[in-house]
């Protein structure tokens, strides 16, 4: 249950689930990553592309479809006023449709925004419901320019995350959410590169879900500091995106 709450800006509203991530520990100079089935597979590049899943930087992204009909809203000023444009897909540019965007309302799905066209800048997560403004609930000096859609899953959340980039040091199964990967494992600088092989997780800069958020679909990622061009930002935690909140 999420107690009512609709929206998750740059940290969780709601009490988080303290329950146990699954954790186990390994040194990745003696693991063997094992072979994972995936649909289809699209190379990242160093460009965000309208079409990649992920994003840029040394990612195999899984591009996946949604049978699921997702929609939202969106308002050119707050409370709902101003010119309107409804989305149903990934839209890498919302400049054609509106001037600028400063609320919205979720209909369907889970999706998440950012205040830079091609999915990038700032990362926010909406789920449904109502979002009457966005400077109010995030502290942003801009709006809304670009949108994705996170397809709903319903199976078992699986990643494996490391403590330096490339897949190297200590290595951490995880299936559930994690508060904190410095009580967990002892990693003071956090999870610095990760493989997700099942689900979609959101990842913090802070213990606890709290601080700038970002989104991980299915792939591999080796260095998550050169993903975002964010050499000082720790990653310190992370949960699962749920079917429930659909």
């Amino acid at each position: 249950s999420l107690n009512g709450d609709k929206w998750l800006g740059g940290t969780f509203p709601f009490p988080p689930d303290r329950s146990s991530c699954g954790v186990e520990l390994h040194t990745a100079s003696s693991f063997q990553m094992l072979p994972t089935e995936v649909p289809r597979l699209s190379r990242g590049s160093d460009a965000a592309h309208p079409n990649d899943s992920l994003g840029t930087h040394d990612c195999y992204s899984i591009v996946t479809s949604c049978s699921e009909s997702l929609r939202v809203i969106f308002y050119e000023n707050r409370n709902f006023t101003g010119r309107s444009w409804e989305c149903t897909s990934d839209c890498f540019d919302m400049a054609p449709h509106l001037s600028r965007c400063h609320s919205c309302r979720v209909e369907s799905g889970c999706w998440m925004l950012y205040d830079r066209a091609r999915f990038m800048g700032n990362e926010f997560f909406i789920k449904k419901g109502e979002y009457s403004d966005f400077w109010g609930m995030w502290g942003m000096n801009g709006w809304i320019r670009s949108c994705r859609m996170i397809p709903k899953y319903s199976g078992s959340h699986r990643m494996r995350i490391y403590e330096k980039e490339n897949f190297m040091g200590q290595m951490m199964d995880i299936s559930n959410d994690c508060d904190s990967f410095m009580e967990r494992c002892s990693w003071p600088h956090g999870c610095r590169s990760c493989h997700v092989m099942d689900g979609h997780w959101l990842m913090y800069e802070y213990p606890n879900y709290k601080g700038r958020m970002w989104y991980f679909g299915p792939g591999e990622y080796r260095n998550l500091s050169r993903w975002w061009g964010i050499q000082s930002t720790r990653f310190m935690s992370m949960r699962r995106i749920m079917d429930s909140w659909y």
